[in-house]
């Protein structure tokens, strides 16, 4: 019998170490994004493709820095009258945008599916155009100066692969076309990304 209690006992012993192998392992995600956004919508137009870089400021990616930078297609339409018909045209601009901001994770950004929400200023500076008094087409410079509140919904299907989709909307402080100021307008962002974690 005290043979047979020790051999139980031993088993029992034996069995802890087998289960710490079968432990889950633990997988390191990168504290860095770069992704780029072949579709991305602002306040300029439904037209843009966009690159950014996010970086996590701690250990359990709570707080992170996003730089998200984005050409934007400013499709203006230059309808005229010529006497006869009218010509329907559309002018094209390009209108750079910068959102520097920070994205605030609840649970971490290290996992699969992970949601963040955080501030943004928004810089977009381009052209736009219009007629003038007289009936003549010109171009125009274009600014904008405000803030945006972004909610990001990331997968990040494998420690190195990552995409997301980032909605903000805000407002501006600061609006002029041709230097003359604007009625505060609204800003906004969606955007759909890829990305590299490392």
């Amino acid at each position: 019998m005290a043979f047979a209690s020790f051999t139980v006992v031993r088993a029992q012993d034996d069995d802890e170490p087998v289960r710490s192998h079968h432990s889950k392992p633990h997988i390191h995600y990168g504290k860095n994004v770069l992704s780029i956004s072949p579709v991305t919508m602002t306040d300029i137009g439904v037209e843009g493709v966009g690159l950014s870089y996010e970086v996590a400021l701690d250990k359990r990616g709570i707080l992170a820095f996003d730089m998200p930078l984005v050409l934007a297609i400013n499709n203006v339409q230059n309808n005229s009258y010529n006497g006869l018909s009218n010509n329907n045209a559309t002018t094209s601009y390009g209108v750079f945008c910068a959102y520097p901001g920070i994205k605030i994770y609840p649970k971490g950004s290290f996992g699969v599916f992970r949601y963040a929400v955080g501030p943004n200023l928004v810089f977009e500076s381009g052209n736009t155009g219009s007629y003038d008094g007289l009936g003549y087409w010109q171009t125009q410079s274009l600014s904008k100066f405000g803030v945006m509140v972004t909610n990001s919904f990331n997968i990040n299907p494998s420690p190195k692969f990552y995409c997301g989709i980032d909605i903000g909307l805000g407002i501006t402080y600061v609006y002029s076309i041709a230097g003359v100021s604007q009625t505060s307008d609204f800003l906004g962002r969606l955007a759909f990304s890829l990305g590299y974690r490392f």
